[in-house]
């Protein structure tokens, strides 16, 4: 394989590409605004079938029912929050709620991108193939080439394997 044919990939495959939303200062700044420090505030708030509930709707609309539902989803597959809060499905919900709801994600299914004033949400598996479709894989994933590979590149391999990287073709 090739340099300029890596894709960083991570502990569940593909890794986003990076950007201000990833920083730790952006979501902390985030949690404080909607006031979400931890687990405890996802069982407090109107008990956990309130979440579970939002969960699945996010789920089925995210993954499955974006398109038939006139959803404006981004070749990413991200759909604004406040796009999400404007349907009747989510009238029980508020964006606090949202993002309470992805940050305590057991199975880590959504993935939260705030861009300026905007948040964004996108399913990070499972979508089928209608809203699959709509989705350009590229823009999840940033593409090492020569010329932004980094200095030093670290790679992970069982010690068993490892004669193998040693071998030359």
């Amino acid at each position: 394989m090739f340099l300029n044919e890596i894709v960083i990939a991570g502990m569940n495959g593909l890794l986003s590409k990076s950007g201000p939303w990833t920083r730790p200062a952006v979501l902390n700044s985030l949690r404080k605004k909607v006031n979400v420090s931890s687990r405890r505030k996802w069982r407090a708030k109107a008990g956990r079938e309130h979440f579970v509930r939002l969960s699945k709707k996010l789920s089925k609309v995210l993954r499955h029912t974006a398109v038939e539902e006139g959803f404006d989803m981004r070749k990413d597959g991200c759909i604004a929050v406040h796009d999400l809060l404007a349907h009747l499905t989510f009238k029980a919900f508020t964006e606090e709620d949202i993002l309470v709801c992805i940050e305590n994600n057991a199975k880590d299914r959504f993935e939260l991108i705030v861009e300026g004033n905007t948040s964004w949400v996108r399913a990070r598996q499972g979508h089928n193939q209608e809203v699959a479709e709509r989705i350009d894989e590229d823009s999840l994933h940033t593409r090492i080439t020569l010329d932004t590979a980094p200095r030093t590149a670290i790679h992970g391999t069982f010690l068993t394997l490892l004669e193998k990287f040693a071998e030359k073709d």
